[in-house]
């Protein structure tokens, strides 16, 4: 305001306009300053926010990395145990068509 009272007496009548121009500012800046905390409140709740959600997400990120290495191990054991079963399997299967074919007199029993 003062700046606005230099200016009335530096430049005469003009200066009344810039006086009532300067107040005016002055008001409407106070006005302008509540909207901006206003404005940097919810900025910094947004941020709060983002962070907390940051924090959540690697949580969440590890507890999956760790549930996927589990199930990766498991689906290597599951794979070796598929190949140990199907092996013992084609073992039987063959012992049985080896058996068949001697009871039937097929080629195996010739030899």
């Amino acid at each position: 305001m003062s700046a606005g009272i230099l200016d009335r007496t530096w430049i005469g009548g003009l200066g009344v306009n810039w006086l009532v121009g300067s107040i005016m500012a002055e008001t409407n800046g106070g006005r302008r300053l509540d909207d901006h905390e206003q404005r940097l409140g919810r900025l910094e709740a947004a941020r709060r926010e983002m962070e907390d959600t940051l924090v959540v997400m690697a949580h969440l990120e590890s507890k999956s990395a760790a549930r996927m290495k589990e199930h990766a191990e498991f689906l290597v054991a599951m794979d070796k145990r598929h190949e140990l079963k199907m092996a013992e399997f084609d073992d039987k299967l063959n012992a049985l068509i080896d058996m068949i074919g001697r009871q039937q007199g097929g080629i195996e029993s010739r030899s």
